[in-house]
């Protein structure tokens, strides 16, 4: 069996003028705006962390997080923050007395999260700039 060479095709890997010894630049006809993503003014972390039943430090998803990383998901979609909020579920961020939020910028930890926290997160920290005292860790565990 005979294997033919197929034409290349342009696809958006190899749309980039061969300049050898030079910087390679895109083709004229390649929109740069759809590569752009828009810098979030915050970015929110969620610990979905999953260590199985029986482990001695336990784990996120074992506390609750699914239904906290849930209530976040629907409140951005309600409220129209995606895009200007980053929201991203994540591995272990180190306490384990979770579910753990963590919200940047300032580096803010909260702890034990259920989803009836989720509206004053929102609400108080991430649209009103004012941390909630009441969930964030102490700082002998976050400080």
């Amino acid at each position: 069996r005979k294997i033919v060479p197929q034409p290349k095709t342009q696809t958006p890997c190899n749309r980039v003028k061969q300049n050898p010894g030079k910087i390679q630049r895109p083709l004229p006809y390649i929109k740069k705006e759809s590569t752009s993503m828009p810098k979030p003014q915050k970015h929110v972390f969620i610990c979905v962390q999953n260590r199985g039943p029986g482990h001695p430090r336990g784990s996120c998803a074992q506390s609750g997080a699914p239904a906290v990383w849930e209530e976040f998901a629907f409140e951005f979609q309600q409220r129209n923050l995606n895009g200007k909020i980053a929201l991203t579920n994540t591995g272990c961020l180190g306490p384990c007395n979770g579910p753990h939020v963590l919200v940047y910028p300032g580096g803010v930890m909260y702890g034990n999260v259920s989803r009836d926290d989720v509206k004053p997160i929102i609400e108080e920290h991430l649209l009103g700039d004012t941390p909630v005292a009441r969930l964030q860790l102490p700082a002998e565990i976050w400080g």
